[in-house]
């Protein structure tokens, strides 16, 4: 078993949608023999009704990357949390093989949407690491 962290610093995300948002934190890499995932995120200083995960991108070019996607690494609702504070995983996201099977990138970051109506920009302070098991 070979696992490989991956810090994402304390950074600044924005949104004002419902829709969830992928912004980058690292720069592209090759995604082989990438098996499983987890993440520990940590919230502070939220300004409005917002939730943030801890995510990935995929792409078979720079330029044409798909949506996002995010780390499951939680018990409960999906992998995007609300509260500020320290999340620390308890599951191991296996989806993170099949989606980077066909690709020839990935990259890490967050995934950020609005839990309330309206076009307010919300944001956040977080930080997070991954681990990635390989085989």
């Amino acid at each position: 078993m070979n696992v490989k962290t991956i810090g994402l610093p304390f950074t600044t995300v924005n949104c004002c949608s419902d829709s969830a948002n992928f912004i980058p934190v690292t720069s592209w890499m090759a995604p082989s023999e990438m098996q499983k995932a987890k993440a520990t995120l940590e919230v502070r200083a939220r300004c409005g009704a917002a939730e943030v995960a801890v995510g990935y991108q995929l792409a078979d070019v720079e330029n044409a990357p798909d949506g996002g996607h995010e780390i499951l690494s939680y018990s409960g609702p999906a992998g995007f949390r609300g509260s500020a504070g320290v999340h620390y995983p308890d599951l191991w996201d296996s989806s993170i093989q099949t989606d980077s099977e066909s690709k020839q990138l990935v990259r890490f970051g967050f995934m950020m949407k609005s839990t309330s109506p309206g076009s307010d920009v919300r944001s956040a302070r977080v930080a997070a690491k991954i681990q990635i098991y390989t085989c």
